[in-house]
């Protein structure tokens, strides 16, 4: 019982708070999206996936939580502002970017999105 009331507190204080570093601690260890702190020419805040394997393989619903974790970050009038997301896909697939830009789609308000895709040549 006691194990129950713990969780629900966590699952509320959670709720109240937002996710926490903990909730998507290894997603941030392997460098999925990175918040460095770098602003936009408007002032907006910068996310950057950068080329990644583990991005790759990353899930929908981590995806998901990692980036409404990156969207808390930021203070209300960064946010307010809209963030840039910058993608690198050097070594990488439109059918592999596909997901993230679903996620920034439905999960995201107003990202300008930019993918790095160098031309073979």
């Amino acid at each position: 019982m006691g194990g129950q009331r713990r969780a629900a507190a966590g699952s509320r204080r959670r709720a109240m708070d937002g996710l926490r570093a903990m909730d998507v601690l290894p997603l941030l260890r392997d460098r999925v999206a990175l918040l460095t702190g770098a602003r936009d020419p408007r002032g907006g805040p910068i996310l950057t996936f950068p080329a990644s394997a583990r991005r790759d393989r990353t899930g929908h619903e981590d995806l998901i939580q990692l980036m409404q974790y990156m969207y808390q970050i930021p203070s209300d009038e960064s946010r307010d502002l809209g963030f840039t997301v910058v993608i690198d896909m050097r070594n990488s697939t439109w059918e592999k970017i596909k997901p993230i830009l679903k996620v920034l789609r439905d999960h995201f308000p107003r990202p300008c999105v930019h993918g790095l895709h160098p031309e073979a040549g």
